[in-house]
């Protein structure tokens, strides 16, 4: 049986919230910014030039997706790091 696009996506979306996906994507983001602030003013104290900045940024940019990635892939659980069990059929 062929599933609609729709469903896909549904059953998609269902499983990101499932393993917290969207709630890291939040909190790399929010992390990210608070560093890239603190980084550019605390730059000048420590006479880097403005590239860092940007440097800082493309890392934090690369890591983004791997973030993801570990996100889907793994649970942190009080008994350690567990792989995310997928949905039974």
């Amino acid at each position: 049986m062929v599933e609609s696009s729709g469903s896909i996506l549904a059953n998609l979306i269902s499983e990101a919230r499932r393993r917290h996906v969207f709630r890291a994507a939040g909190l790399y983001a929010g992390a990210a910014f608070v560093i890239l602030q603190v980084a550019d003013i605390l730059m000048p104290t420590f006479g880097l030039d403005d590239v860092t900045i940007s440097y800082l940024l493309g890392a934090m940019a690369l890591g983004f997706p791997l973030t993801l990635v570990a996100t889907w892939l793994v649970d942190l659980t009080p008994e350690g790091i567990k792989i995310t069990p997928g949905l039974e059929p």
